[in-house]
């Protein structure tokens, strides 16, 4: 019974963590407020530089798509992939990959690697801080 009661506090502990990332986020690096959204149903959009990407309907090189994410909580840094998918066949058409770490429940570092690669550290000059909106 105590083994039952241990794995089902566990399971729900991990559920509790695991949609932290869930919201909208918002960033000011001092040039341009920059906008984070993760839903529930896993599609992301980002906003920066006026420029408003992914979502549930987008235009990507000229072709209508959307933009899904992917994250696992299990690796050491958070490793977050955004994946943005045809809409007419649901084809993958690109992948950027990143890392995340949560400063505290309402802010995150997130650093994205660009070329294919995933950033290794936080170091990157690239890094942006989003604040819960």
């Amino acid at each position: 019974m105590k083994y039952i009661f241990a794995a089902s506090l566990a399971l729900l502990l991990s559920l509790q963590t695991n949609d932290k990332h869930l919201g909208e986020w918002e960033s000011d690096d001092g040039y341009d407020v920059g906008y984070l959204i993760l839903d529930e149903e896993g599609y992301a959009t980002l906003k920066a530089d006026g420029q408003v990407m992914g979502g549930k309907s987008a235009i990507v090189g000229g072709v209508e798509a959307y933009m899904l994410y992917e994250i696992d909580y299990d690796s050491s840094p958070i490793e977050i992939d955004f994946i943005i998918h045809n809409l007419a066949d649901d084809e993958e058409m690109g992948r950027l990959k990143g890392i995340m770490r949560f400063i505290d429940d309402n802010s995150l570092k997130l650093v994205l690697g660009f070329k294919g690669k995933r950033p290794e550290s936080f170091e990157d000059p690239n890094v942006i801080i989003f604040t819960r909106k």
